[in-house]
Parts: structure tokens; sequence; C-alpha cells
């Protein structure tokens, strides 16, 4: 026999031992991948909020110059 029959045979071992793991965390990897989609969407959506809240008060008051601007 040789090296590479020896490595089939136990990479096939291997997998059908393991498979209910490997699908585990398959299941986790997308669920965190997912999660981190929907995190960051939250924060977008809250940034703009927050964006609109200072522009609307920048304005609200009048006192509105370039410098207070440019920060923006």
């Amino acid at each position: 026999m040789n090296i590479e029959d020896d490595f089939n045979k136990f990479y096939i071992k291997f997998l059908n031992e393991n498979k209910n793991t490997l699908d585990e965390f398959e299941l986790k990897r997308k669920n965190a991948i997912a999660e981190r989609n929907r995190n960051k969407i939250i924060i977008f959506i809250s940034e703009i909020i927050i964006l609109i809240l200072v522009l609307y008060i920048i304005t609200l008051y009048g006192q509105t110059n370039n410098e207070q601007i440019a920060t923006i």
C-alpha cells in the first residue's frame, strides 16, 4: 500500500466519524455571519439617525457656521 491510499482511508473515516461535529461548526459559522450582518445594519441605521438628529439640532438653533458643518 502506498501513503496516498492510507491517507484517503483515514480522511474518509475521519469525515464519517466527525460529520455531526463538522455540521454543527458550519451551522454556527453561518449563524455568526448572519448576526454580524444584522449588527452592521443596526449600526448603520443608528449612525444615520444620529446624523439626522445632529443636523436638525444645529439648524433648529440657527447657529450654523462652516466649522460646525465641517465637523459633522
